[in-house]
């Protein structure tokens, strides 16, 4: 399963959680299977302009869950029509989000 968390900075498991889904720098999806996180630029970022739904480009990242402080309603939608849950939670950082997905709620 993969994992998207939407970004602040590139620091590994130290990475800040971004407080709202579509306007984080970074995108990072971690790999439950291989433990592994992949941090890349958002492309997002220089969609918003271009697209009406600009998250169904993310969808080609192949995620399952992605994690929120913030997230917009449209962008909620397009999620949950492929599937995808969406959890959120009062977590810093990537490796504190990991260490309590017990504790995620679903939005």
């Amino acid at each position: 399963m993969k994992i998207l968390f939407p970004l602040e900075e590139s620091k590994g498991l130290e990475s800040k959680i971004a407080l709202h889904f579509g306007r984080a720098p970074w995108i990072g999806v971690w790999n439950t299977e291989t433990q592994e996180l992949k941090i890349i630029p958002n492309p997002l970022l220089e969609l918003h302009e271009k697209l009406e739904r600009p998250v169904v480009k993310l969808i080609e990242l192949d995620f399952q869950v992605v994690f929120v402080k913030g997230i917009g309603r449209k962008a909620v939608e397009v999620l949950k029509e492929k599937g995808i849950k969406i959890k959120t939670g009062d977590f810093n950082t990537v490796r504190e989000a990991l260490e309590n997905k017990e504790k995620w709620v679903e939005i």
